[in-house]
């Protein structure tokens, strides 16, 4: 059996012991992959699409049984015409997160922020992108306290500018789109307090 699905296997099995969830990010053929815990699955051979476009049933079906895709953006994780073919299909990441590393810092990952733009253009809401980038991360994650500005939530904010203009993106094949929307950062409230305003 390939090692890192035994590894996977055993970090199901802790998981469901302790009742917690995890993100992981291994290469084992797709259909053992999806079958275990939540994952978000790298670009070709592994990707979530077929050759044709059509999203893999082993897929589908994981998400029937709840696994959470995250789309964890690094620096070899992330395809638009993989990200296209799901989007097309109904088939939105349930997270956004970036996988932010010294190998994806200076591209194509970058940020947060600069992930979540590449939705934008690729057609996903801003209230679609805000929300997979905040509440869903916290429920995957049991933090009902983060996420939110409900009363009783911890106080940390972002504050976005959305910016029109014309941007482009690269993904970790140096495939290239273009977008009318991009997010920047303008300041951050920490426990209730506001930071001072980011400066390029």
């Amino acid at each position: 059996m390939n090692r890192a699905l035994v590894i996977l296997i055993l970090i199901a099995a802790a998981c469901r012991k302790h009742e917690t969830p995890a993100a992981v990010s291994v290469p084992p053929p797709m259909p053992e992959m999806a079958g275990m815990s939540s994952t978000q699955p790298p670009p070709a051979p592994n990707a979530p699409v077929l050759a044709d476009g059509r999203i893999r049933e082993e897929v589908i079906e994981a998400r029937r049984r709840g696994v959470i895709f995250d789309i964890g953006h690094g620096g070899g994780s992330f395809g638009f015409r993989t990200a296209e073919g799901m989007l097309a299909s109904g088939f939105l990441p349930d997270v956004i997160s970036s996988d932010v590393h010294a190998l994806s810092i200076n591209g194509p990952a970058f940020d947060q922020l600069t992930t979540m733009s590449k939705f934008l253009c690729l057609g996903m809401g801003l209230v679609e992108v805000i929300r997979a980038s905040t509440l869903a991360p916290a429920a995957a994650l049991g933090r009902q306290d983060l996420g939110s500005l409900e009363s009783g939530a911890v106080g940390d904010a972002t504050l976005l500018e959305l910016a029109e203009g014309q941007f482009d993106y690269r993904d970790v094949l140096g495939e290239s789109r273009s977008g009318r929307w991009r997010l920047n950062l303008r300041g951050l409230v920490v426990a209730g307090r506001r930071w001072p305003p980011h400066q390029a």
